[in-house]
């Protein structure tokens, strides 16, 4: 479960940068 805790938080982490470079 941690590690699939861990890679739902890398692509939420992923997410956000591509909205910080869309703004």
């Amino acid at each position: 479960m941690e590690r699939g805790k861990s890679e739902l938080t890398s692509l939420i982490l992923s997410r956000l940068r591509n909205f910080d470079l869309e703004s």
